[in-house]
């Protein structure tokens, strides 16, 4: 660890050996070029993946979760019934692709890695468009009222 090495070309003899997508697809989405061993390196694919993945979906959590933190409070109560449904629907897709990676970490073998791998990068494309929607209305909240007067009294 910690030497300089290829990425794109240990990537690239995986790529063929496994069909997998193209290292800069793969790069540009999930950061694998900050890859710095070829020691288990399709696990370590998986894990960029998986990060990414759990970074959105802490997005999501918030969401969902109404606890005392006001900026949770907030964008939740300005979600209605209908886009909170569809956005669990999106969340529940996402938790599949992370416990799936989180299966893989008692798996051996770099075949099983692959699938991951080709699987959730077949399905990213669309996925990343509907978390994009999502975190675009989430900035919008923070700019145009909510339809009624926000009651501050509450937090003064």
């Amino acid at each position: 660890m910690g030497e300089d090495i290829d990425v794109k070309a240990i990537y690239e003899r995986f790529r063929q050996k496994h069909s997998l997508p193209s290292y800069d697809k793969l790069d540009h989405e999930f950061h694998i070029s900050e890859i710095d061993s070829e020691e288990h390196f399709l696990e370590q694919v998986r894990h960029c993946i998986c990060d990414k993945l759990s970074d959105v979906l802490s997005i999501f959590e918030d969401i969902f979760s109404t606890d005392t933190n006001i900026a949770r409070m907030y964008e939740n109560q300005n979600f209605s019934i209908a886009e909170k449904e569809s956005a669990f629907s999106l969340y529940r897709r996402l938790m599949y692709f992370r416990r799936y990676g989180d299966e893989l970490y008692v798996k051996d073998g770099d075949e099983a890695h692959a699938e991951f791998i080709r699987q959730i990068t077949a399905e990213w494309p669309g996925l990343k468009e509907q978390i994009g929607v999502i975190l675009a209305k989430l900035k919008e909240f923070w700019v145009k009222a909510n339809g009624e007067q926000t009651k501050v009294e509450y937090f003064v």
